[in-house]
């Protein structure tokens, strides 16, 4: 962006301030002093804002004798004040106060990405620390200032057309799992926001949340499985059994037969036909998972993210303790859902309390926040952690019913009991 560019459009908001002061109201929703490139006028609209702050009407004689008083007239020029004044377009305040917003953000980019090359030609550089600097930064940059306030009339008219269009589409405003009756449950599917799911450890909630992943790519929706605890070989391991039919033990070991090679070959031609991506985010912070979000959502139209899990998910390095770093890390997800306008599964784990009983919310580990940012807490049990009947059990919905649903772990899946499925599998073992 030019500076003469930026200049004008400065130049522009100040002017329509003057010439009807009181719109500032309508700037503040997006400017602050320090977005101004040009210090006079930052200087200027900090001064309205004085003058707001102590109650003096705001019209055009009070924020001239301000001015005056403070020695601003003659930083800015009577003759740049009487152009600004005459050139004033105060019905366009917040067309230029969106501009001047964006042009403050683009300046605070660069900034930060010529800091951070400098940065890198040191020797003692730290990539990590300056990765998660850059991403707080982008973040920091997409947020937008204007706040969000709407008539009542005009909030629902805006969500009665979304629903309309997704209702003549033939489309639903939650996204089905795919498993019948947990979808029955949640009045459809996953919401827009955050859906906690937690077990205790072994109980199978990455088995879980891997089968819901897989049956929503399979009818063509963009899934983003974020593994923050499993290798690339066991999330292999994982999906190679599930399609192929075959043993974990089996595949894990090499121990299949020869009669196996072209299920497993098949397998893998199948799942690489499905918009299901897999990626290995070992000691990935929140904001770069973000990151990684907004990019598959731009670049691939990302429907769900499944993080796996909440408790590995890294700190931003100066958290005091595993409560403060949940705390913030749960925060994060529920903004970043509601930013992206995306179902995100987060997975968490149940403190030692729920051993051997059926899981409430107050077994929620590390951090009561879990409970209070998520739209919708699941919690996975099973009496015995071999044992083949679960419940899915919906403790927190904010749209619908506390409830239950009742599924049959079988050949290493989580199924609907009322699913047909194959018997001729020899079943080993629980899940993680």
């Amino acid at each position: 962006m030019s500076t003469d560019q930026t200049q004008s459009d400065e130049d522009a908001l100040i002017g329509g301030l003057l010439v009807k002061p009181d719109a500032i109201y309508h700037a503040m929703q997006y400017v602050e002093p320090k977005d101004f490139s040009d210090h006079s006028l930052g200087l200027l609209f900090s001064t309205m804002q004085t003058l707001l702050q102590a109650s003096v009407p705001l019209d055009g004689n009070n924020v001239l004798r301000e001015l005056k008083r403070a020695g601003l007239l003659d930083l800015i020029g009577v003759a740049r004040y009487g152009k600004l004044v005459q050139e004033g377009l105060p019905h366009h305040v917040q067309f230029y106060s969106e501009k001047v917003a964006k042009h403050s953000q683009i300046r605070r980019l660069a900034s930060v990405m010529d800091s951070m090359s400098d940065e890198l030609t040191q020797a003692n550089a730290d990539p990590s620390d300056i990765a998660d600097r850059i991403q707080r930064a982008l973040v920091d940059a997409a947020v937008v200032r204007a706040d969000d306030v709407h008539s009542a009339g005009k909030l629902c008219m805006d969500e009665l057309e979304r629903l309309e269009s997704l209702r003549t589409a033939g489309a639903s405003g939650v996204l089905a799992t795919g498993i019948q009756c947990i979808d029955r449950a949640l009045g459809g599917g996953l919401p827009m926001g955050v859906t906690v799911l937690a077990a205790r450890p072994s109980i199978g909630k990455s088995a879980l949340a891997l089968e819901i992943a897989c049956r929503v790519s399979a009818v063509g929706n963009p899934v983003l499985f974020v593994s923050l605890e499993m290798s690339k070989q066991q999330n292999a391991h994982r999906l190679l059994s599930r399609q192929a039919n075959i043993s974990i033990a089996s595949i894990q070991g090499a121990g299949y037969c020869e009669t196996d090679v072209p299920k497993l070959i098949k397998a893998s031609a199948d799942l690489n036909d499905l918009p299901l991506r897999v990626w290995q985010a070992s000691g990935a912070s929140a904001l770069r998972i973000e990151s990684l979000l907004r990019l598959h959502k731009a670049r691939h139209g990302l429907k769900l993210a499944v993080i796996d899990y909440l408790g590995l998910v890294a700190g931003t390095g100066y958290r005091s303790s595993i409560y403060e770093q949940t705390t913030a890390n749960s925060h994060a997800f529920a903004t970043m859902a509601k930013r992206l306008d995306l179902p995100i599964l987060l997975l968490a784990q149940l403190n030692r309390g729920a051993e051997g009983e059926r899981p409430e919310l107050h077994h929620l580990r590390d951090s009561g926040a879990i409970e209070q940012d998520a739209d919708v807490v699941a919690f996975l049990h099973r009496e015995q952690r071999d044992s083949q009947d679960a419940e899915f059990i919906l403790a927190k919905q904010r749209q619908g019913k506390i409830q239950a649903a009742h599924l049959r772990f079988e050949q290493g899946r989580f199924l609907d009991p009322t699913e047909a499925f194959s018997t001729d599998f020899a079943f080993s073992g629980g899940a993680v």
